[in-house]
């Protein structure tokens, strides 16, 4: 965090950003809790100028320095980091496309990982640990993005680290929106055979797609998880759209930009709603300046987000329809939002104006989010269904997980019958029957109702 801190102080670029905090690393050393690659980080780095990088960094074996590469993205280049490095073979010579410390190929000859005669050093093969926790638990965020904007890899493979079925970067189908990284980051792999939400016991009668952190249980037990992209215990999520805050030129105006745009989503981007902030805002509403998971607060946007998030799992597969359908509505306000004020802003240079909008809508987010969890509770309360015009549905479980569960091994129907108050096939009552049968329980009381003499 700090690095990255004083790279967004001090440099201009994302290869001057690259640049320093490598450079910083080299000389103060990178620390950090843990074991080898424990310790290390990946970082995505870009810049108004369309310029990106990917930058890995880890403590070198004295623990007074550090090893670290760079590699820069194509403006056409889409790249999935997910908790492992990503970086492949590095050239040293390509200094337009490449960045890095001494320490790699010094560290790497010294411990006999490479030689000069292997070629081009592979540097995850090299410095990565490979997939922590388990198998996929990298790889099947990184499929599962790829797969999301067209590109299609292979989802089994035998060694993440040493076998490199997943590029650096690859080219999607079609030009990827704001929208879309929405969509990416709340994955749970539905519609493929990794679909968290598909009919399982593990997701319950309505489908979660939240695995909880292992407990005493799982320990004792033993097993794994898939490792989804959208995650419940996140923390936050956020998609930057660059832009440059400098005077522009079109075919048929001069203007100016807001600049760049942070679309920000406290909590698990399950349960988030994402919310763009301008980067030169003069100050934050104080809804996103607060919020921690030790802490309730219902001035809190993350607590908003994390709220509606957990009402949902009462019936997971129908909260998430309205959880959805809320998203999309304030999300969609948001990007016409953003866009009317930049293509007005360009003609009256006007930032209070701007800035109202912003603070405006974030008042609305999080109070609609608010709204949503007293909305779901209503709805889903108790196991019903309720509805304005359709109160107390009962919709009980689901066919399949009745079935799994065993509920027709459960108790029998009840042997007693009541006595009396069928009428016969043809409408008419038997009252020989009434004579003979003495009513009891419920059907007596039915009777008694029904006679009026109360």
């Amino acid at each position: 965090d700090e690095l990255t801190h004083v790279a967004m102080e001090r440099a201009s670029t994302a290869k001057e950003a690259v640049q320093l905090m490598g450079d910083l690393a080299e000389m103060y050393g990178f620390y950090g809790a843990g074991e080898f690659e424990g310790t290390s980080e990946s970082l995505g780095v870009t810049d108004p100028i369309n310029d990106a990088w990917i930058f890995h960094v880890l403590p070198d074996p004295t623990g007074k320095s550090a090893i670290w590469a760079a590699q820069r993205v194509p403006e056409t280049g889409f790249a999935v980091l997910a908790n492992m490095f990503v970086i492949r073979e590095v050239d040293p010579n390509d200094k337009d496309n490449f960045l890095m410390s001494e320490s790699v190929h010094k560290v790497a000859q010294e411990y006999g990982w490479w030689s000069p005669s292997d070629g081009l050093l592979d540097f995850t093969k090299v410095y990565s640990d490979g997939e922590y926790s388990h198998k996929y638990y990298s790889g099947r965020r990184m499929w599962g993005a790829y797969q999301m904007v067209g590109l299609d890899f292979p989802a089994e493979y035998t060694d993440l680290q040493s076998d490199p079925v997943y590029p650096v970067y690859a080219t999607p189908a079609k030009k990827v929106s704001p929208q879309d990284m929405f969509r990416i980051h709340r994955s749970t792999y539905k519609g493929t055979p990794y679909d968290l939400a598909a009919p399982s016991l593990a997701g319950g009668p309505f489908g979660t797609p939240d695995r909880w952190k292992a407990g005493p249980a799982e320990v004792k037990v033993g097993g794994n998880w898939e490792r989804a992209i959208g995650l419940y215990r996140t923390s936050d999520t956020y998609v930057t759209l660059y832009r440059t805050s400098d005077t522009y030129v079109t075919q048929s105006k001069v203007g100016a930009s807001t600049g760049g745009v942070l679309w920000f989503g406290p909590a698990s981007a399950l349960g988030t709603v994402f919310t763009p902030f301008l980067v030169g805002l003069s100050d934050i509403p104080a809804s996103f300046r607060s919020g921690h998971h030790s802490v309730f607060s219902r001035e809190s946007a993350f607590w908003a987000a994390c709220y509606a998030h957990n009402i949902a799992n009462l019936k997971w597969s129908y909260a998430i329809k309205d959880v959805q359908a809320r998203q999309d509505q304030l999300e969609s306000a948001s990007v016409e939002m953003v866009n009317r004020l930049e293509d007005e802003f360009s003609f009256h240079m006007d930032m209070s104006v701007v800035e109202k909008s912003y603070v405006d809508n974030v008042d609305k987010i999080v109070s609609s989010l608010w709204s949503l969890s007293d909305e779901l509770m209503f709805k889903y309360a108790s196991g019903f269904v309720n509805e304005v015009d359709n109160m107390s549905q009962m919709v009980g479980y689901p066919e399949w997980w009745l079935e799994k569960v065993g509920f027709k091994d459960g108790p029998p129907p009840p042997p007693t019958k009541p006595k009396c108050c069928h009428p016969s096939p043809n409408g008419e009552h038997d009252r020989h029957s009434d004579q003979q049968d003495m009513l009891t329980g419920k059907a007596a009381m039915r009777q008694f109702l029904r006679a009026g003499t109360y």
